[in-house]
């Protein structure tokens, strides 16, 4: 049962808006949490249209099986998981079902297998030749009833605030009496305490709008949606790295349109595609950093970099758990071979066990540690220590076709220049791309792009601009 979460905002009645919120480590814990979700998480649970980025979705959800290395590929890349999952499930209010406290793994369907393997998806090939569709139960070493709602990220001794547009503190004087400065607030009367349990929904709510609003608290709490806010997703023209160690180009070809020197269409090969598909499994909190604290969703940016003062003030538990949020890594096995934007990943769990008798109704369920069994089946019951291990797999590697490190079979690919991704088609160019030349004539260009250009697309992700390279 989900612990309630209280939330006290400070409000100026004169213009019905939040100054600022006050809140428990449990809150901030949510907030902090966003950092963590993989870029196709905060669409799958906002049902927000983030650009560019839905038209990647798009493009998984209706290219052909065969384009795949497996059908778990597709699977990975729609429901990512979260590499800090055993956290969030011990968040007070659980909003993400898919990274639940319990979940699945899936091992080789063929009772003739002699593959120890196990795997986060399933329809992964096992190396048998058979399917990994044989659904396992995690059960951890700690029953669910003596799980406590402690906090997560967040020292329990600390009370925080929380301006509209995100930036988080530890309470102090100092925080309230800037924030009433800074929108020049003046008449102490016009201000009252508004005190919120806060649900599921309004959390899923809050996400939605950070991506979205500069006002978020105002808009989820008191139904205020502020039409003079700033634009929310800014295109930023500075260089977005320092120059690093990555030397890695991919090649494609553009059709510019000559006379407005416009991308038609592009065309590229499978690294491309793993590329940009990367994308959807990527941590919010890791595109951040990638791109020097400025993605360009402005409350997005102020959660992130709330993290340096909260660490200063010895807000947090620990130091790991300051790096899972600065710099969230990918789960296992999401890593793509020719990434470009070198983003670190977890390190497996080397073994899982389950119990090694055929006929025991336990063996459906796995954990990661040795463990006697009490069987169960028609004549009665047994007592044995007879754990069979299990190892993590590569959902990505294809039993019957060369294992690239990616998702994508080696093949060529059509990219439209708002990245809709698609099988060539003689037909889509002589109908769509040729009629929108309208006789202005095209062009072909070659081009490489590397870790620079990678995070410009990044950037321009979110918003309507166009996030193909510059040709």
């Amino acid at each position: 049962m989900a612990k309630p979460v209280k939330l006290n905002l400070i409000v100026d009645k004169s213009c019905n808006r939040v100054i600022f919120a006050e809140s428990d480590e449990h809150f901030v814990d949510i907030l902090l949490s966003f950092l963590t979700l993989p870029l196709g998480s905060i669409i799958r649970l906002t049902k927000q249209s983030m650009g560019s980025m839905n038209k990647l979705l798009e493009s998984v959800e209706t290219l052909n099986s065969v384009c795949f290395n497996t059908e778990a590929c597709r699977s990975m890349l729609l429901c990512p998981l979260n590499s800090v999952s055993n956290l969030i499930s011990s968040l007070a209010m659980n909003y993400d079902n898919i990274n639940n406290l319990f979940p699945f793994y899936y091992t080789c369907s063929s009772s003739s297998c002699s593959y120890p393997r196990v795997s986060f998806y399933a329809n992964a090939h096992c190396s048998c030749g058979g399917q990994m569709n044989k659904k396992l139960v995690f059960v951890p070493a700690n029953a669910p009833s003596s799980i406590a709602y402690s906090s997560v990220f967040c020292n329990s001794a600390f009370k925080f605030s929380i301006s509209d547009d995100v930036h988080v503190s530890q309470s102090s004087v100092e925080f309230s009496i800037g924030q009433l400065s800074k929108l020049d607030i003046k008449q102490r009367n016009s201000l009252e305490s508004v005190s919120v349990d806060v649900t599921a929904g309004n959390i899923l709510e809050l996400l939605k709008q950070l991506l979205v609003s500069n006002t978020p608290f105002t808009d989820v709490f008191l139904g205020v949606h502020n039409q003079k806010a700033d634009k929310v997703v800014q295109v930023i023209q500075q260089p977005l790295l320092a120059p690093s160690a990555s030397t890695g180009k991919i090649s494609m070809k553009l059709y510019v349109n000559k006379e407005e020197d416009t991308v038609l269409i592009a065309e590229a090969d499978n690294d491309f595609v793993d590329l940009m598909f990367g994308f959807l499994t990527y941590p919010m909190g890791a595109v951040i950093s990638k791109l020097g604290g400025q993605s360009g969703i402005r409350c997005m940016d102020n959660l992130y970099n709330s993290i340096e003062a909260l660490k200063t003030a010895k807000c947090f538990r620990n130091n790991e758990l300051i790096g899972k949020l600065l710099n969230p890594k990918l789960p296992s096995y999401f890593k793509a071979k020719n990434q470009l934007i070198n983003l670190d990943e977890e390190t497996q769990i080397q073994s899982y066990f389950i119990c090694s008798f055929a006929h025991c109704q336990n063996s459906s369920k796995v954990g990661n540690n040795p463990f006697t069994c009490v069987h169960y089946f028609n004549v009665g019951t047994a007592k044995q220590q007879c754990s069979r291990q299990l190892n993590l797999t590569d959902p990505k590697c294809g039993s019957n076709v060369e294992h690239r490190g990616g998702y994508m079979k080696f093949s060529r690919y059509m990219i439209t220049d708002d990245l809709f991704i698609r099988q060539p088609s003689s037909f889509i160019v002589i109908t769509d791309i040729l009629r929108e030349a309208a006789g202005k004539g095209i062009h072909a260009r070659n081009v490489e792009i590397g870790e620079q250009e990678v995070c410009r697309i990044c950037l321009n992700l979110y918003s309507c601009i166009d996030p193909c390279p510059d040709s």
